[in-house]
């Protein structure tokens, strides 16, 4: 997970800041054995099709998925989606934080929580997504 503490998600921080991290672990052959099988999800945020972005992102040489890819009636359709409303939800409970660093800290707190088999099992509910998706014609449904 990350916060961002100061300021706004723009292009130059989503450059400099979140894509790195990101490279790392798509590009690490521990974790995904068959690199050239390793999409980055990108939607139509103005931070990732920023020109200086996808010039990067084209250096890198990863199978970046844009905009168009991700289907428009699917806003939770990655699993991260699911992990960040487990993680939102339960940081928005009573008593209410009264200062972003308060939310801060029960974000991380919260993530911290989430055990491995609910990460296997989200990473595991892809496919079955997915199933769905195509059932549904691209239509919307529950998964």
């Amino acid at each position: 997970m990350h916060l961002v503490e100061d300021g706004t998600a723009n292009a130059a921080y989503y450059k400099y800041k979140i894509l790195p991290m990101y490279i790392v672990t798509l590009k690490d052959p521990a974790l995904f054995l068959q690199q050239k099988k390793v999409p980055l999800p990108q939607d139509g945020a103005s931070a990732y099709t920023a020109i200086v972005v996808t010039r990067f992102l084209e250096s890198q040489s990863l199978d970046v998925w844009e905009k168009g890819v991700w289907p428009g009636n699917y806003p939770n359709f990655p699993p991260i989606a699911t992990l960040w409303a487990i993680v939102k939800d339960a940081a928005y409970k009573p008593p209410y934080p009264s200062s972003k660093a308060e939310l801060f800290t029960r974000f991380k707190r919260e993530w911290e929580k989430i055990s491995l088999t609910t990460l296997e099992n989200l990473a595991q509910s892809l496919k079955g997504r997915v199933q769905k998706m195509f059932d549904a014609n691209g239509g919307h449904s529950k998964h």
